[in-house]
């Protein structure tokens, strides 16, 4: 049973991931089901790819309590359909797993997704019952860290060792696949793929395009997301006179259709404040397109980069799969895209070895087989 707050057609990365992971476990012979929250414009039951999908948790008066009340009748109204729990994120369905637990027997998993200033720890010490929630999910019987940063972060805390491990976000490397770039294509294209959300420093992409254009008249660039930010960035891009050089693209919620916009461009951009392990990462390395992210959260991880590795002269690190710059350095971030358009021998060996890598550590594939045998082997 995948226990989430929200799930498709909400497309968030932990949206993603569970239907992922759901859809690859039934695939490999699991019985697998979702339990999220009522929403008055989605069926209560339907079937994703397979998958029951159970939209009924509710929250009425003194929302939080009636909310955990909710998640634990259901959890024994639905009973016989489950023998672990996986709960996505740090929320108000983990203390009512947990007690579900200690009277059946029933094992639970817990699985965080950011770090740092929004990650999961502090959103969930902002609730009134946010305390009960961490005290239990140290009670789970394991829990699953997508970066270092957030595995440090649990061990810091008190979370026991011998139950927090490290499961990184996965990509479906055939969906997502490199292609050649068009031959007429003369203009690079650079491109920003995600919400239009505080945190994303999309404002800090717009602003390296403007320093860009100073050195590099010749370029383009896409706006590939939807959010709360879309009017204002559009008028930041109409105050620096990037308009005939930034397209909003718009959302796109099915990922075969995103796949163009990943193959089209010369490098993606990702310049957010903070971070858990953004699936854009991975579908960029995927799709074999070199990335310039900024140095926060799992980021650093999927990147490759020495801890003690010095910058280089722009201010920017030259990992493995890919190139960081610190968050909020809009110079930096201008300098690390300069040279990936100036250097194609670095370009070349970045598309190659973060494809490599998609493959080998982050395909779909590889990761269930993680959740497989924790799930299944572990647990036992």
């Amino acid at each position: 049973m995948m226990i989430i707050a929200q799930f498709y057609p909400s497309i968030g990365g932990a949206e993603q991931e569970c239907r992922k992971i759901a859809k690859q476990l039934k695939k490999t012979g699991h019985e697998v089901s979702v339990l999220t929250q009522y929403r008055e414009d989605l069926p209560a039951y339907e079937l994703i790819d397979g998958v029951p999908v159970y939209r009924k948790i509710r929250g009425w008066h003194w929302y939080e309590l009636s909310y955990m009340l909710s998640v634990l009748i259901l959890l024994f109204r639905y009973r016989k359909n489950f023998d672990v729990m996986c709960c996505f994120g740090l929320y108000l369905y983990i203390a009512p797993a947990v007690l579900f637990r200690f009277l059946t027997g029933k094992r639970v998993l817990v699985r965080l997704e950011s770090g740092g200033g929004t990650g999961d720890l502090l959103k969930a010490a902002q609730l009134s019952w946010g305390a009960l929630t961490i005290r239990c999910a140290c009670r789970a019987d394991g829990i699953i860290a997508i970066s270092r940063q957030i595995e440090e972060e649990l061990l810091a805390r008190g979370f026991p060792v011998k139950k927090v491990f490290r499961i990184p976000n996965s990509v479906d490397t055939e969906t997502f696949s490199p292609a050649a770039h068009l031959k007429d294509e003369d203009i690079p294209i650079i491109s920003y793929i995600g919400r239009l959300t505080r945190g994303k420093g999309v404002e800090l992409f717009i602003e390296g395009l403007t320093l860009l254009r100073q050195t590099n008249p010749e370029f383009k660039a896409f706006v590939v997301g939807g959010g709360e930010q879309r009017s204002s960035l559009e008028e930041l891009v109409l105050a620096r006179g990037l308009n005939d050089r930034i397209t909003f693209i718009g959302e796109i919620p099915d990922a075969h259709a995103v796949v163009p916009y990943y193959q089209r461009s010369y490098l993606i951009v990702m310049p957010s404040y903070s971070e858990g392990m953004p699936l854009v990462l991975l579908e960029a390395m995927a799709c074999g397109v070199p990335v310039v992210a900024s140095r926060v959260g799992g980021i650093t991880d999927v990147i490759g980069l020495p801890e003690q590795q010095r910058p280089e002269p722009g201010g920017y690190w030259i990992g493995a799969h890919g190139i960081l710059v610190p968050p909020d350095d809009v110079p930096a971030l201008t300098a690390a895209i300069k040279r990936l358009l100036a250097d194609s021998a670095l370009h070349r060996e970045l598309a190659r070895k973060a494809r490599e890598a998609a493959v080998t550590t982050y395909s779909l594939g590889t990761v269930i087989q993680h959740y497989v045998k924790h799930v299944t082997g572990a647990m036992e």
